[in-house]
């Protein structure tokens, strides 16, 4: 797409729903192997931002921008024949998600967004911050803490993810539930600090101020214990997207699917029918 390789599967039946990984070198296999439920619901096209997993790398900075990825999401709608889709995206990959709607509102037909950024500025820093504080008295708790405090040290993909091995127990809440092996082995941590660092500015502003503008039907959905992407954060989205509905899942942290399966299927494909997303779909 765009001249460049990008890696892609296509899972499921239903509307098609493109889900871009988060871009900082994240590859799909976590979510395909966990997110298989969702394919009743949709076609799922699971995509490899570029720069990460098994798409294209080592790209120039211009490459690596945010209006880049945003491009690209819209040659694989294209690529798969349809006028509008679904983007559903965690994390970073929600923030994705949302630029890309006020981006490209013909092309997107709704939002799906798990544990999304709403933005990467103060409030959002202080924020979890202080959920970050409340750990404190988890064994883990220092080791976990000095490596965030180190990110700004990283500078190759090696010492990223063992910088990831190290904080995700502040993912988790209950960290019992958190395999070290299923995240650290199918991540492919390629040119991550670069990637961050060339669109900090477009991070730090979001797509909040322009959110109010979209009208397209969207879920929300937060683990109650998310420290980085967090209710707070979830509801600075809520508030501002006209056609939404937010969905809290209790005991869960960034991951609400891996520690509360049950709870989340149910839940999202609830809201999802509350929303309209499937009033076009016909059943047999």
């Amino acid at each position: 797409m765009n001249g460049l390789k990008a890696w892609f599967k296509v899972r499921g039946t239903g509307p098609t729903c493109l889900f871009p990984t988060p871009g900082w070198g994240a590859s799909a296999d976590l979510y395909f192997e966990t997110l298989e439920p969702l394919e009743r619901l949709f076609t799922m096209v699971y995509l490899e931002t570029r720069g990460s997993g098994r798409s294209a790398r080592k790209l120039s900075d211009p490459e690596y921008r945010i209006d880049e990825f945003l491009s690209d999401l819209d040659e694989l709608r294209k690529l798969m024949g349809e006028p509008s889709v679904w983007i559903m995206g965690h994390s970073l990959g929600g923030l994705l998600a949302q630029m890309f709607a006020v981006e490209y509102p013909s092309s997107c037909r709704g939002l799906v967004l798990l544990d999304s950024s709403s933005a990467i500025d103060e409030e959002a820093r202080a924020d979890a911050d202080l959920r970050i504080s409340r750990r404190g008295h988890e064994p883990w708790f220092a080791a976990a803490y000095a490596a965030i405090k180190r990110e700004d040290d990283i500078l190759s993909d090696d010492e990223f993810k063992d910088h990831l091995a190290a904080i995700l127990p502040f993912y988790f809440h209950d960290v019992g539930k958190y395999d070290p092996d299923r995240f650290v082995n199918e991540t492919f941590a390629i040119d991550a600090a670069r990637m961050m660092e060339v669109n900090s500015e477009a991070f730090a502003r979001g797509a909040l101020d322009r959110l109010a503008g979209l009208s397209v039907p969207s879920v929300i959905v937060t683990g109650d214990d998310d420290f980085i992407c967090s209710s707070t954060q979830a509801m600075r989205i809520h508030v501002r997207l006209k056609a939404s509905k937010l969905v809290v899942i209790e005991r869960a942290g960034h991951f609400p699917w891996l520690e509360q399966p049950e709870t989340f299927f149910t839940q999202l494909e609830i809201a999802l029918r509350h929303i309209g997303a499937f009033a076009d779909r016909v059943t047999v």
